[in-house]
């Protein structure tokens, strides 16, 4: 609530209180929303993570979960992982999208691609997270995985059962 308000409100209050709220509300909604709400979504995806490693669910029982953004020596690019969850020799790379269309398999094999810039790592796990669903087509590719979960918006926010 705090980020939205210094972020979206308080910068435009003055045309908010003028009468100007709906000009404001259309231009955070065509310009900023979408990406600060994806911001947020990335932040409750590391707070299911600790919550879910409460109950002994996941795959690692990690001592620490961040953001990372780096080069990748490879392709020569920049790259960026929303979340790794790690302990030891162990990890969880996580994907959060907030987005109106279904996850593909694209965004799996993305994140298994950067994953691989972290060779200490000797048991990877990978946890997708989304919005809007998952197509058929990765969730055919995730039967055939066990080290791979699909995480939608309801099991994000509500019962881990």
């Amino acid at each position: 609530m705090f980020v939205f308000w210094y972020r979206f409100v308080q910068p435009d209050l003055s045309r908010i209180t003028a009468g100007l709220g709906d000009v404001v509300c259309d231009e955070v909604f065509t310009q900023q929303l979408g990406s600060h709400t994806g911001r947020v979504f990335e932040e409750c995806a590391k707070q299911y993570m600790w919550r879910v490693l409460k109950e002994k669910k996941l795959p690692v029982s990690f001592k620490k979960i961040g953001r990372w953004w780096g080069n990748n020596p490879k392709e020569r690019c920049e790259e960026e992982i929303d979340f790794i969850a790690i302990s030891g020799e162990k990890a969880i790379f996580g994907e959060c999208k907030w987005k109106n269309t279904f996850i593909g398999e694209d965004i799996l094999d993305n994140l298994i691609r950067r994953s691989s810039l972290f060779p200490e790592f000797k048991s990877i796990n990978y946890m997708l997270f989304s919005k809007s669903g998952f197509s058929d087509i990765l969730k055919q590719i995730i039967k055939k995985r066990d080290d791979t979960t699909l995480i939608g918006i309801d099991d994000t926010f509500f019962d881990i059962d």
